[in-house]
């Protein structure tokens, strides 16, 4: 059943990439691009520019505070789901970062005239998938499949979708760049959630090795440290 879904999954992202070379399908995603772009208000941006600010605050901080909690609780759950939701979202972030770099789509502000922005600095230069969307579906999926609950569901999705909605009011991403990364972002998430038995057996035996992942400009910085 997995590997049915796997497929399913793998033709949806195929399709979307493909929609990206449609001339057709472009000028229609341009214009639902300008649509929301164009919708500026002061409020607006003011909302936007700070929900926007809390995606790498919250993917950062959720599996270490669920980690604390678990070792102040002695919660084997609450430790294991901060495994299972820091392994999504690392496996999020390697996805995304490869796909931007293999496929190269300029960023809408730099590949259109007119683009309504506000803070660009340090954004990397490719577009496709969107990064933020990836990882706010990744923590939002593995959240709502490790407690579903529709007082938690339904929170973390509405942030989830204001976050990567935000991604094109902000012109810094196109409709189908945030499509796709909440679909890669879903999906990774759901086959963590699926393997988390292999991912925390895996873990358990890497007792003692590190991955430190540090953000630089156009990439990440991978350091790998072991001790016995």
């Amino acid at each position: 059943m997995a590997y049915k879904n796997s497929f399913k999954i793998f033709i949806i992202i195929i399709t979307t990439i493909g929609s990206v070379k449609s001339q057709s399908l472009q000028q229609i995603e341009k214009d639902l691009f300008r649509s929301i772009n164009n919708s500026r208000a002061s409020s607006k941006d003011f909302f936007f520019e700070n929900i926007d600010k809390t995606l790498w605050p919250v993917a950062i901080g959720s599996p270490i505070i669920l980690y604390g909690i678990s070792k102040y609780k002695n919660d084997e759950y609450l430790k294991n789901a901060s495994i299972i939701l820091a392994s999504s979202e690392l496996a999020t972030l390697i996805e995304f970062t490869i796909l931007k770099h293999f496929i190269k789509r300029q960023r809408p502000f730099r590949n259109l005239q007119n683009v309504n922005t506000l803070d660009t600095i340090g954004i990397d230069e490719f577009s496709f998938p969107s990064g933020h969307a990836s990882t706010a579906f990744s923590i939002a999926t593995t959240i709502s499949l490790l407690y579903p609950d529709k007082k938690i569901i339904i929170p973390i999705l509405i942030w989830a979708t204001t976050v990567s909605y935000g991604r094109i009011y902000l012109g810094v991403h196109y409709p189908s760049d945030v499509i796709s990364g909440a679909i890669i972002g879903g999906a990774t998430s759901y086959f963590c959630f699926k393997f988390q038995n292999e991912i925390l057996n895996f873990t358990e035996n890497k007792k003692g090795e590190s991955l430190t992942l540090l953000p630089i400009q156009n990439g990440f910085y991978l350091n790998y440290q072991t001790t016995f």
